[in-house]
């Protein structure tokens, strides 16, 4: 802080520090809820056929096939924590930031010489500037955090893996979505494809609200909107562990689902996604300069599930770049927000292939975010403004879809804005969450709980692997639209 703001005396950045340490210390206490105890825990779980309680009373997977291979032991995040989810965050929760903000600001004042000497505005710069930065990445943070992970407010039912990799012998375990369906999660499917059973394109629900439209909804239903939509079995078991996992805003657990499916579908047939041959508004130039400014690309599969892993370098985007490569800012985001549908389609092709080949339902992966390249010019209004309706759409299009997320070389200031998040987020949110300052501790970790060597990792995010932008953006594809190819 004296190095930002060297007129200000030492004992007011020291100052300022101890006040934002007591803040973040005191105006902060852990959770007050009660632990359940074992028999409740016990209780709540008698209803999944596939879950047992040990001496303890803590949920585990009953050992069979390559569960027992791999020695899952599966336990509710809700009950680990305390923390029945849903509920208001402390008081302390949305006061701490502000008065954090507050007392960091004490050690940036104008000087009272400045006053005098008629620097109003610089003055009152000096004030803002780093208050809104400061409020700006706290709120993009909390955004990336909370909507990459895929969870609302509502009951946490993702488990907890805790794995033992000594017994995994060359085999992956079972996916967690490979387990079979509870009774009231069967009645559930069944009740959503009577919804939507004989729509066709034409009829299905589209909202432009919900996410971000590159073209007018129902676009793309030309010549075949009396068609009838076949929709999968694999989409509706990803819309009914969607709804348990987070929630119905409100609505009917049906009639959520049935929006749901529909606007997925919708989504994706007027965009031209569901071809066998994309359909999207980007040329092989195109996907070249966006890999350029945005790298990104799936490589390597994560123990103990097999699950693929998105390596994502969104710290590197600049907006000097952006116009210099397509022309004007709008014309790149534009591009950039299309490059996003490729990969991510692109990504569930290949999980799909994943699950074909292994016999076993995969729609879950890892997606790592690296921050090397953070610049506060990353957090320029526009791009802000497109990262969120990628991480909108994204919940739509793919909702349960991420395992992990994996947050590398964040920043060392961003520390204390996590401490904040972690604590009014969700409980399945904060078990999906790892965040790492230094890359040393994260490859660490990839090899160690993962499985996966340096050689796996790509260049830029500190392996010894090959350039995201040299590897194909999903494994058995190119750089460019043959990837569209892929089996579907």
């Amino acid at each position: 802080l004296a190095s930002i703001s060297p007129s200000a005396p030492e004992p007011a950045c020291i100052c300022a520090c101890v006040a934002m340490a007591a803040c973040f210390r005191f105006c902060l206490p852990a959770s007050r809820h009660d632990s359940p105890s074992p028999q409740r825990r016990c209780r709540s779980m008698r209803s999944c056929p596939s879950l047992g309680c040990d001496e303890r009373g803590e949920t585990v997977a009953r050992p069979s096939g390559q569960e027992q291979e791999g020695r899952v032991r599966m336990r509710s995040i809700a009950h680990a924590t305390g923390v029945s989810g849903g509920g208001a965050p402390e008081l302390g929760v949305l006061v701490g930031p502000l008065v954090a903000l507050l007392a960091a600001a004490l050690c940036l004042r104008p000087q009272p010489h400045a006053l005098n000497e008629g620097h109003a505005w610089e003055c009152a710069a000096a004030w803002c500037a780093p208050l809104v930065l400061a409020a700006a990445a706290l709120f993009v943070f909390s955004k990336l955090i909370s909507a990459v992970a895929g969870t609302k407010d509502g009951t946490a039912s993702s488990p907890e893996i805790i794995f033992d990799r000594s017994a995994m012998r060359g085999e992956f375990v079972a996916p967690l979505e490979a387990g079979a369906l509870r009774p009231e999660q069967l009645d559930l499917l069944n009740e959503i494809r009577e919804v939507v059973r004989g729509k066709t394109w034409r009829q299905l629900r589209r909202n432009a609200n919900a996410c971000h439209w590159l073209q007018p909804p129902g676009s793309g239903t030309d010549g075949g909107a009396e068609e009838v939509v076949s929709f999968s079995e694999r989409d509706l078991v990803r819309v009914v562990r969607s709804i348990e996992a987070g929630g119905t805003n409100g609505m009917r657990s049906v009639d959520y689902g049935a929006v749901m499916l529909e606007q997925a579908y919708a989504y994706r047939h007027d965009h031209g996604m569901d071809r066998r041959q994309m359909l999207l508004d980007l040329t092989p130039d195109d996907i070249r300069k966006c890999r350029q400014v945005h790298p990104k690309a799936a490589c390597g599969l994560a123990g103990p599930h097999g699950y693929p892993i998105m390596w994502d370098l969104v710290s590197t985007l600049r907006v000097p770049v952006l116009e210099d490569l397509f022309g004007n800012l709008d014309r790149g985001l534009q591009k950039l927000l299309w490059y996003d549908l490729y990969i991510m389609e692109s990504y569930e092709r290949f999980k799909m292939q994943l699950s074909k080949n292994r016999g076993q339902l995969l729609l879950k992966g890892v997606q790592v975010f690296d921050f090397s390249a953070f610049r506060p010019e990353v957090l320029h209004p526009a791009i802000i403004r497109v990262v969120l309706q990628i991480i909108a759409r994204s919940g739509q299009l793919w909702a349960e879809s991420v395992w992990r997320v994996y947050l590398v070389s964040v920043p060392r200031y961003f520390m204390p804005f996590w401490s904040v998040i972690k604590r009014a987020a969700h409980p399945v949110t904060v078990a999906k969450v790892h965040m790492f300052s230094d890359r040393d501790s994260f490859m660490s970790h990839l090899k160690t709980d993962l499985g996966i060597l340096p050689e796996e990792v790509p260049s830029e995010c500190g392996g010894k692997g090959p350039s995201l932008q040299q590897i194909p953006i999903v494994p058995g594809g190119g750089g460019g639209f043959d990837t569209c190819s892929l089996e579907f």
